[in-house]
């Protein structure tokens, strides 16, 4: 057949009624066969749940092999992948069976489809009881305040948490770390949940998340002028130091500046080896909490010994 009678056959009326009908026939054949009975085989993914805090739940069996039949359509057009059948621990004693909860396992399918047979019709299942501790929660959170800010209190809720697993397997493990977390530039509080960390060996955990808040406050600068105490001067001698009073510096929050006064803080000089000295060393033995940046505008004093 050459190229002008192949142009003449589609140019031809009956070819024009021909399309149509193939279109109508194919959909007919479509329909007919999605109406049919057919018989499948599906995978379903098995889940325990209610399994008691602490406990872990063996079993050999993760899949169930489930025969289903259905109209073509019903099968076609219904969600048969992934699906998941969910087992209540504590709703059975040792093992799930198909026969005797039918009822509930037929919920995960659409109504349109039957169940034909289920295997295995048994699920054996133990739980045993886990090893667990006690841990610290280690924090990867940071705060960055605005400057002119502080962080005047940090609150994890709860700071340690109960780990399960093999003993040998989490003896070693001594904290948990949290998700990192950055906000920067922070003039008011930061709060919120952040997610725990778990090591492989960690099957299981008393709590996934935490509550942290950071307050942040407008900081503001202080200057106290504090008197020097001596300390260990040997017996029969007298020290005279100067000076007798060092300024000290510090950053505090500004809600409760008002409440710190010099007398909180403490500085000392040591007198016990005078010798072959000419100055001391002003130590900061009390500082007052809350307050930051700390620092002496002088760290030494000259002194004279005076023999009584």
């Amino acid at each position: 057949m050459n190229y002008k009678t192949i142009l003449s056959f589609f140019q031809q009326k009956r070819f024009r009624f021909f399309i149509p009908a193939l279109l109508v026939s194919l959909l007919m054949w479509f329909i007919t066969n999605l109406s049919k009975e057919y018989v499948k085989t599906i995978p379903v993914k098995i889940v325990f749940s209610k399994i008691t805090p602490g406990h872990l739940v063996k079993c050999k069996d993760t899949i169930l092999t489930v025969k289903i039949q259905g109209s073509g359509f019903s099968l076609w057009s219904s969600q048969l992948k992934n699906v998941v059948y969910t087992i209540p621990v504590n709703d059975f004693k040792t093992n799930w069976n198909w026969q005797q909860n039918q009822y509930l396992f037929k919920q995960i399918l659409p109504k349109n489809i039957l169940v034909v047979n289920v295997t295995p019709s048994t699920i054996a299942y133990t739980q045993f009881k886990l090893e667990h501790k006690k841990v610290k929660v280690q924090h990867h959170i940071k705060v960055v305040p605005k400057l002119g800010y502080g962080i005047t209190k940090l609150t994890l809720q709860p700071d340690s948490v109960l780990i399960y697993g093999h003993q040998k397997e989490i003896k070693n493990i001594k904290f948990i770390k949290t998700d990192s977390l950055l906000f920067k530039n922070r003039t008011t509080a930061v709060s919120g949940e952040v997610s725990l960390l778990l090591p492989a060996e960690v099957l299981q955990v008393s709590e996934k998340k935490i509550s942290y808040q950071y307050d942040v406050e407008r900081y503001t600068q202080g200057d106290f002028l504090v008197p020097i105490q001596l300390i260990n001067v040997p017996e029969n001698t007298e020290v005279s130091i100067f000076p007798k009073q060092i300024h000290v510096q510090f950053q505090s929050p500004l809600s409760v500046f008002e409440t710190y006064q010099s007398q909180h803080f403490l500085l000392t000089v040591n007198c016990s080896n005078l010798e072959n000295k000419t100055a001391l060393a002003v130590e900061l033995k009390n500082i007052p909490a809350g307050m930051k940046n700390v620092r002496l505008l002088k760290k030494s004093v000259t002194f004279l010994v005076l023999n009584k």
